[in-house]
């Protein structure tokens, strides 16, 4: 796939190499479309709106959130995949406020709502949050 405008640099974390982006693309792709779909919530959509939009439609707002994604991955890690525990970061020390990785996700980010919590329960069978060590790297998981 050939990338022009999701090339430019973020800031000092530098340009996304093509593996990231044909994997986001990918994703983007298939990932279902309730995930972008308006709702009645303030959400990325409301604090970026007046940058990025009016959203024209379902489309338009994939695209921005993918976007969004791809800008939030290179201040979270620099584009590694394997980035560990954010050192810097003092409230990142227990089990369920440890972050790692692209997105830098915690646990107890599950109190943002129900719709969380369901999903990780769903798709982990667990909300116990831990810190597993690969080598190299590190990465949050659950369960």
């Amino acid at each position: 796939m050939v990338f022009r405008a999701s090339k430019q640099k973020v800031l000092n974390r530098g340009v996304p190499p093509d593996s990231f982006l044909n994997e986001l693309a990918t994703w983007g792709k298939m990932a279902p479309d309730d995930i972008f779909a308006p709702n009645p919530h303030t959400d990325i959509y409301s604090n970026i709106v007046e940058v990025l939009g009016p959203w024209q439609d379902l489309k338009h707002r994939r695209a921005v959130l993918l976007e969004v994604m791809r800008v939030l991955a290179g201040f979270e890690s620099s584009w590694d995949w394997n980035a560990g525990v954010d050192i810097t970061n003092p409230t990142s020390t227990t089990p369920d406020t440890i972050e790692a990785g692209a997105w830098q996700v915690s646990a107890n980010s599950m109190a943002f709502g129900p719709e969380l919590k369901a999903l990780v329960l769903n798709k982990v069978g667990s909300l116990k949050g831990c810190f597993e060590s690969y080598g190299a790297g590190s990465r949050l998981r659950f369960g």
